[in-house]
């Protein structure tokens, strides 16, 4: 009986249970560094950056982790620093696969260019895994 019970209290939190993103995603976009409202460094269009969602957290070596919410139209992040400001937003629109990154970036007194932020805009297909390389 206990067996039972224990059975029917868990099978709400299985069904219920929220199930976790996993994607391999390639992104072909205009990666831009900004100084203050103008446009620094970049601007090619043709960037390509790898990205991986694991169990909802976006996994980066460019812009770092972090934990994304996950709806059925887009999957976002976005970090405010004290005074209200952005200091990191992720947005992604699952059916167009349009990808907006902002990072914002403190320069250090070594830093020749006064750098604020970096964005990312691209266009994101999956990663075709059983796909040949060669």
């Amino acid at each position: 009986m206990k067996k039972l019970l224990l059975l029917l209290l868990l099978i709400p939190n299985l069904v219920m249970g929220e199930s976790q993103l996993n994607l391999k995603l390639l992104c072909i976009g205009n990666f831009s560094s900004y100084c203050g409202a103008d446009i620094c460094l970049g601007g090619d269009d043709d960037t390509s950056l790898p990205i991986t969602i694991k169990n909802n957290v976006f996994v980066s070596r460019v812009f770092g982790d972090y934990a994304l919410k996950v709806s059925s139209r887009i999957i976002s992040a976005f970090e405010l620093n004290e005074n209200g400001e952005l200091v990191f937003g992720f947005n992604l629109e699952r059916y167009s696969g349009n990808l907006l990154i902002q990072k914002r970036i403190i320069p250090s007194k070594e830093s020749v260019l006064p750098i604020t932020y970096n964005r990312y805009e691209a266009k994101c297909e999956k990663e075709d895994i059983n796909k040949r390389k060669f």
